[in-house]
């Protein structure tokens, strides 16, 4: 039986490797015809990628059949004779042979340049490694190796300062550059430094402005792959992340981990200005600004600026119109996801907010505030002309009102004003006749004309009249007017 081989890196040459050019004079180094053609499937006998020792026995041999040792014996014999005449006996011999008639030079894919017998697989296309789990196919059998560990688990990687283990080489290196810091990427644009070769691309991509990764439902592209398969997860409805709490799925990794913290009550990020803790990470960059002033996202309506992207996103809605959130048991739309979650609790009659002192639960979290400032005592809101302190914003708005004198209530009657609601309702009693007027069958409450009476069955009915600045609803016109104001005093 002839020995078995053992295969070295550099292997018979392929028809289109040619030696690596190291003077004018460029020899190129091409088998018979027909000697080294490829072999088929039954007598072809892969080479191993580079670092790969898995396929060889103890003795170092490669683990072929006596079959396909003998045939690729024969293949390079002859090889050998059509370079200077001689045979040999393995391929290491056919590597020093080939080096000593060419004079030590080394061979260049005369293809692309590259070097290595592995040009003939990526010229091809040729995959001819198989995954035995699922059947994925690769071009080296060291990816091979790598990509099966996916099913097995294996993480043979080990990094010498915090235990962490890897499926792969490169991912354990890349880890291991956390601890030491070394950041060896750098961007030729700003000069900024990274510690994987992969966020280095993703970040040229800001300065270039290329976005090469395309939606294939909608187009939109992307500058990184993973922000298009997160993309593509909304198309396809897909959530492959779960919390192991709650068993709540997502979209993203990240968005997961966020989530867990909820659970964990971990806040790693924490405020150098003031120490507050965040979960995630924007919350922080964007509590950072409050003490920064910076306000990057502006709006290209009216130019107004914000300090987050989301505070953006809501203002625009004003000047489009735009209700995206929309009631599933009504079918109301609002502006703003917090508005409709309001509303969907006077369907539900849900209070999730709690007062920690008296007991009382509240189906808002503003209300709930207000609220605590009964038992703290607390009014922040402070009148400019003469300094007295509310608890609540309205009972300012309507205290300034006797300073400015404006009368917001007419009598629909007479046509006199009054700064409060509580006012109009007092004089409105005192009009002669006020029996004859039209009257509401549920409550009693008079009008001077009928299409007012109409008006306020609303307030009975449901409140069809929304605030798009905040989504709370009013029965009449004048509430939400007035309801407006308070946010233009605010400087909303």
């Amino acid at each position: 039986m002839p020995p078995r081989v053992k295969e070295e890196a550099e292997d018979p040459l392929p028809p289109h490797i040619k030696e690596e050019e190291e003077d004018a004079d460029v020899t190129t180094v091409v088998p018979l015809d027909g000697l080294l053609a490829p072999l088929s499937d039954s007598d072809h006998m892969e080479e191993p990628s580079r670092g790969d020792t898995d396929s060889q026995g103890a003795d170092g041999q490669s683990e072929c059949s006596a079959k396909e040792a003998a045939l690729c014996d024969k293949k390079m014999s002859q090889f050998a004779r059509s370079v200077c005449g001689k045979g040999v006996a393995n391929r290491a011999k056919l590597a020093r042979r080939v080096r000593t008639r060419t004079g030590g030079k080394k061979f260049r894919c005369s293809h692309c340049g590259s070097l290595q017998a592995h040009m003939r697989i990526k010229h091809t296309g040729e995959k001819p490694f198989s995954c035995s789990f699922c059947g994925q196919t690769f071009r080296q059998k060291g990816s091979l190796l790598s990509h099966v560990r996916k099913h097995t688990g294996e993480k043979p990687f080990s990094c010498s300062f915090c235990g962490q283990t890897f499926r792969q080489k490169g991912s354990l290196l890349s880890h291991v550059r956390k601890h030491t810091g070394e950041k060896p990427f750098s961007c030729s644009f700003c000069g900024q430094t990274f510690r994987q070769k992969g966020s280095l691309l993703s970040h040229v991509r800001k300065h270039t402005g290329e976005k090469p990764f395309s939606c294939s439902f909608c187009g939109q592209t992307f500058r990184q792959k993973g922000s298009l398969l997160s993309h593509v997860r909304k198309h396809t409805g897909e959530k492959p992340f779960s919390c192991s709490f709650c068993g709540q799925t997502f979209r993203q990794k990240g968005s997961l981990l966020s989530h867990v913290r909820k659970h964990t009550g971990e806040k790693p990020f924490s405020c150098s200005f003031c120490g507050q803790t965040f979960r995630q990470k924007g919350s922080l960059l964007s509590h950072v600004r409050k003490h920064t002033g910076e306000k990057p996202f502006s709006c290209s309506f009216c130019g107004q600026t914000f300090r987050q992207k989301g505070s953006l996103l809501s203002h625009v809605r004003k000047h489009t119109g735009e209700k995206p959130f929309s009631c599933s048991t009504c079918g109301r739309s609002f502006s703003h996801r917090a508005a409709m979650a309001t509303h969907a609790r006077r369907h539900t009659g849900e209070k999730p907010y709690p007062c920690l002192t008296c007991g009382k639960v509240f189906s808002q979290r503003q209300h709930l505030v207000s609220h605590v400032r009964t038992h703290t005592g607390e009014k922040p809101y402070g009148c400019s002309t003469c300094g007295k302190r509310f608890a609540q914003k309205p009972h300012l708005a309507t205290h300034a009102r006797t300073h400015t004198g404006e009368k917001l209530f007419g009598c629909s009657v007479c046509g006199k004003s009054f700064s409060q609601k509580g006012g109009l309702r007092s004089h409105m009693g005192k009009h002669a006749g006020a029996e004859k007027l039209p009257r509401c069958s549920l409550c009693g409450k008079a009008f001077s004309q009928m299409a007012q009476v109409v008006a306020h069955m609303s307030a009975h009915t449901g409140r069809p009249l929304s605030c798009p600045l905040c989504g709370e609803s009013y029965a009449h016109k004048g509430s939400l007017m007035e309801h407006m104001r308070k946010h233009n005093a605010g400087g909303q």
